[in-house]
């Protein structure tokens, strides 16, 4: 998600309500349980087609969400899945402890709950799951590298297709839309805030658990790294 500049990545590529109706040729969904560690692909807790579990939301929605995604592609891109080959999706969830962060890594998505005061957990807002998605889009069409100005590319496009993703599925136009990255994940203190804004950048946050948001809104305020 790439909460100010942070990401793990282990390939050196960028770490981001009910699915319509299955298209026969997409992906298996796959989510599987960290269990607040480190593991990914720990515990599979549900796959393609089986029955919502029972007692762990986290489960349900990012299954749910990633189908949202994976048909919005497919329906509107005639792209399957993130490598348009059909590629599990493969979703972790309950990452770690008090994770504030998602990322995608090459070849799965993987979501914090949050510490509960600056995030909740990172499943709960579709924009963020067809973000992290969007990276795996990314890195089989552009190949973007994750540094420098490709890597703010490779982050500017996973931020449009999770807010307009979001758009379709709120049944938004672009002129309602909020254009905010994040702003259902944010800590109970924290509402009416987000990660990013695509509409005011700089203007997502302003608090005194996270500063200021620093994000420019103009090539004068370009920063290439320190």
């Amino acid at each position: 998600m790439n909460f100010r500049q942070r990401r793990e990545d282990k390939n050196a590529v960028a770490p981001l309500a009910a699915a319509m109706t299955v298209i026969p040729t997409q992906a298996r969904r796959l989510v599987y349980d960290s269990q607040h560690t480190n593991r990914q692909r720990l515990l599979l807790k549900r796959s393609e087609g089986n029955k919502p579990v029972r007692g762990d939301a986290a489960i349900n929605t990012a299954y749910d969400f990633a189908g949202v995604v994976r048909n919005y592609y497919q329906q509107n891109y005639g792209y399957n899945s993130w490598d348009n080959q059909g590629s599990d999706l493969v979703l972790n969830v309950h990452y770690s402890q008090q994770y504030n962060n998602a990322f995608w890594d090459g070849d799965e998505m993987t979501f914090g709950d949050g510490d509960g005061r600056i995030f909740t957990s990172f499943v709960n807002s579709i924009d963020v799951t067809a973000h992290e998605l969007t990276h795996g889009v990314v890195q089989t069409t552009a190949g973007l590298i994750y540094q420098s100005q490709p890597g703010a590319l490779n982050e500017h496009f996973a931020d449009v297709f999770g807010s307009v993703i979001k758009q379709a599925f709120k049944k938004q136009s672009a002129k309602t839309a909020d254009w905010l990255i994040g702003d259902n994940i944010m800590g109970p203190t924290l509402k009416g805030q987000a990660i990013r804004s695509m509409k005011a950048p700089g203007t997502a946050y302003d608090n005194r658990l996270m500063g200021k948001d620093p994000q420019p809104d103009h090539m004068k305020d370009y920063y290439s790294g320190s």
